[in-house]
């Protein structure tokens, strides 16, 4: 499994089936939702959403896909309880205000009338995934953001660091570096960073690749801002053809 098909799982739990389960659980057992029953219920949801939240966060580590940059871990362990239910405020708010304007009512059994408007809300909250993937996109930032990059020809990698999703690191092809060379950045937003000093750090994070130590060209998006002394938050292609190393950074801000 790609990192990229983990964050699409990952999504469509968190903003499809966590909140889609709840509506049909409301549809089907309205007891679960009364007097005792209701506590005991938002104490298995909240459960849920703790064990997702943790394993989102602990499974890409375990598999070697990023290293933790910050509280990430704290941040789950104690707040992860939190994470699902807010992710569903736009399916179970729209769900809860149309359902409020409704003279309709689901019975008990959850007949014809009430399976359909399930699938009524099934089929809204796929449409809204759907738009929010397109709209943010998913997996890889780096991957994303040098999608053009990795569909040249021989693009031929080893890997040999990777930071989470922001810094790659490869051994490549030497005739791919030659290539890379003499293409066009232009084209693909990138200018040449002539003036970089070395010691520049990677936007402040923690992994410093040394992209600025190669002895061979940087380039860099044409939007960049700084952040503090010396940290540069632009996208950054760096690469030496006599070591046949290339380097990725894509800042996430």
């Amino acid at each position: 499994m790609s990192r990229s098909v983990f964050s699409i799982i990952v999504l469509f739990v968190a903003c499809v089936v966590y909140p889609f389960a709840i509506i049909w659980l409301r549809e089907t057992r309205p007891g679960w939702m009364q007097r005792g029953r209701c506590c005991l219920f938002v104490v298995g949801a909240l459960l849920v959403s703790w064990g997702v939240s943790v394993g989102a966060v602990f499974i890409p580590y375990e598999l070697g896909w990023w290293t933790f940059r910050g509280p990430e871990a704290a941040f789950a362990m104690f707040f992860g309880w939190l994470y699902l239910p807010l992710m569903s405020i736009p399916v179970l708010g729209t769900y809860a205000v149309v359902r409020s304007l409704s003279s309709r009512r689901a019975d008990t059994s959850c007949g014809v009338r009430g399976k359909r408007r399930i699938g009524f809300w099934f089929l809204m909250a796929l449409v809204l995934f759907a738009g929010f993937v397109v709209w943010c996109g998913t997996g890889d930032a780096v991957e994303r953001q040098f999608k053009w990059l990795y569909k040249m020809p021989d693009f031929k990698y080893e890997v040999l660091q990777r930071e989470e999703d922001i810094v790659h690191e490869y051994r490549v092809p030497v005739r791919f570096l030659q290539a890379l060379q003499k293409e066009d950045m232009s084209r693909h937003g990138f200018s040449s960073w002539q003036g970089l000093q070395g010691g520049m750090g990677l936007g402040g994070h923690k992994v410093n690749v040394g992209f600025s130590e190669s002895e061979g060209p940087v380039y860099v998006s044409r939007q960049m801002t700084y952040g503090g002394v010396r940290e540069l938050h632009a996208a950054v292609i760096a690469f030496s053809i006599k070591e046949g190393r290339l380097v990725l950074y894509c800042p996430r801000f």
